[in-house]
C-alpha cells in the first residue's frame, strides 16, 4: 500500500514537472525565434530604404532623360520603309531592302557598341551613336533628291539604332551602380516604354502636316545629340558620386 502510494506521488510529481517545464521550453523557443524575425524585418527595411536612394538623386533623372531621348529617337527609324515608298516614290521592294539594311545595321551595332564601351567607356558609346545618326539621317535627307542614297543611309542609321537597347542599360549601371540595378532599370523601362509608345504615332504627323519626313529626321539628330550631351553630364556626375563615397569610406576606415 505504501509502495503504491509512493509510486502514485512520484508519478504526479513527474507530470507536474513536465507540465511546468513545457511552457518554459515553448517560451525559450519563442524567444529564440524573435531575433530571427527582427533580423528579417531589419533586412527588409534596409532593402526598401536603399531602393529610393538612387531615385532621390538628381543624376537618376538625368540618366532617365537620356534614355527617353533614345526611346523617342529610335522610333524614327521605323519609318524608313514608309519614307522610301511614299516620299521618294520607290517601289515596295526598295523600301523593304532599306528596312532590311537598317535591321542588319542594328545587329552590327549591338556588337560594336559592346566593344566600344569595354575599351573606351560609356561616353565613347554615346559619341558613336550620335555620329552614326548624324551621318545616317544627313544622307537620308539628301536621298530626297538622290534616292540611291537611301540604302546606305539606312545601313548607317542601323549602326546607331541599338542605342536604346544596348547603351541605355550600360549608362544606368555605369552611373547609378549595380546595387538594386534591376529595380532601377525596371522603373526606367516603364517610363521609356510609355513615352516611346505615345510618341511613335506622332512622328507620322511630320509627313501628314508637312508632306515630308525631313522634320522627323532632323528631330532624331537633335534627340541623339541631346542624349550625348545629357548622358555625358550624367557620367561625369556619377564619377563624382563614386569618388565621394570612396573618400567617405577612407575617412571612416
Amino acid at each position: 500500500m505504501a509502495s503504491d502510494l509512493s509510486q502514485c506521488c512520484s508519478g504526479m510529481e513527474r507530470a507536474v514537472s513536465v507540465s511546468v517545464s513545457r511552457p518554459a521550453a515553448i517560451r525559450g523557443a519563442a524567444s529564440e525565434r524573435r531575433p530571427v524575425r527582427k533580423a528579417a524585418g531589419n533586412r527588409r527595411r534596409s532593402v526598401s530604404s536603399e531602393r529610393p536612394e538612387a531615385v532621390r538623386r538628381p543624376v537618376f533623372y538625368i540618366v532617365w532623360l537620356t534614355c527617353m531621348c533614345y526611346s523617342v529617337g529610335c522610333g524614327v527609324q521605323q519609318y524608313i520603309a514608309t519614307f522610301a515608298t511614299m516620299e521618294i516614290g520607290q517601289s515596295i521592294a526598295f523600301g523593304a531592302r532599306a528596312a532590311m539594311c537598317m535591321s542588319v545595321g542594328c545587329i552590327v551595332s549591338s556588337m560594336v557598341l559592346g566593344v566600344i564601351n569595354d575599351k573606351f567607356g560609356a561616353k565613347a558609346g554615346l559619341a558613336y551613336g550620335a555620329l552614326c545618326i548624324l551621318l545616317g539621317y544627313g544622307c537620308m535627307i539628301l536621298s530626297i533628291q538622290r534616292p540611291i542614297l537611301c540604302i546606305p543611309a539606312a545601313l548607317i542609321i542601323g549602326f546607331g539604332g541599338s542605342m536604346y537597347t544596348v547603351q541605355c542599360p550600360l549608362i544606368a549601371r555605369t552611373v547609378l551602380g549595380s546595387r538594386d540595378y534591376s529595380s532601377i532599370w525596371s522603373l526606367m523601362m516603364m517610363g521609356n516604354s510609355l513615352i516611346g509608345a505615345f510618341s511613335f504615332s506622332s512622328i507620322g504627323l511630320f509627313y501628314d502636316k508637312g508632306g515630308s519626313y525631313k522634320g522627323a529626321f532632323i528631330m532624331a539628330i537633335g534627340l541623339y545629340t541631346a542624349a550625348f550631351v545629357i548622358g555625358s553630364v550624367a557620367i561625369g556626375r556619377g564619377r563624382k558620386i563614386s569618388v565621394g563615397s570612396q573618400d567617405k569610406k577612407g575617412v571612416v576606415a
